[in-house]
């Protein structure tokens, strides 16, 4: 199954589309270097460039089993989605983070996360959402929930961050309409001069 890439969803000057080097916030930096931020991220233990971080970009973009959206907010780029692919199976796990400080407590990464669900979902025919947080992570706990993301485990005492040992907490998303589908082909996003349509 082919999948295009560039298309942007766009409601009330939010906008989804895939992130490159081209249009990413030279922010980004000081997002992952940022205590409030970072604070529940383990890659806060990386020491993260310009360069680290358009390493990244490049490897998502080619990577043929990983989406990295970028959120832009009046073509300003404020955080991302990233979605890892398991392409047999058409199962995919899911992160975000929204780093521009002034944009918190909007409800932004809450329509730009429901948005991709929606695309997953309803454009890829994806069976299950995954992702894991650490239980301090209130927030996030808070709107996975409030996607419908239903906790499934928790690993204990899985993680040292912030001077504390924390667990994992395990959450998914099932596709009602597809969840029990077997399916006979790939996803495949290696071409990379096709448009992705979010909506």
């Amino acid at each position: 199954m082919m999948v295009s890439r560039y298309k942007e969803y766009k409601k009330d000057n939010l906008i989804i589309k895939i992130l490159t080097t081209q249009n990413y916030s030279e922010n980004y930096v000081l997002w992952l270097k940022d205590k409030k931020t970072n604070k529940f991220l383990e890659e806060k233990k990386i020491k993260f460039n310009k360069s680290k971080i358009e390493k990244f970009i490049k490897n998502c973009f080619k990577s043929n089993n990983i989406l990295l959206f970028g959120i832009f907010y009046n073509s300003t780029h404020i955080g991302n989605i990233k979605v890892d692919f398991d392409n047999i199976n058409y199962n995919c796990t899911i992160g975000y983070i929204l780093g521009e400080k002034k944009f918190l407590g909007k409800g932004i990464t809450h329509k730009s996360l429901r948005k991709v669900i929606d695309f997953l979902f309803n454009k890829l025919n994806i069976r299950i959402i995954s992702t894991e947080v650490l239980n301090g992570n209130i927030k996030s706990i808070k709107l996975l929930k409030r996607n419908k993301f239903k906790k499934i485990y928790i690993l204990k005492k899985r993680v040292f961050l912030n001077k504390k040992i924390l667990d994992v907490i395990g959450f998914q998303l099932l596709n009602k309409k597809t969840i029990n589908k077997i399916f006979s082909t790939k996803l495949n996003f290696s071409n990379k001069n096709y448009k992705l349509n979010v909506i």
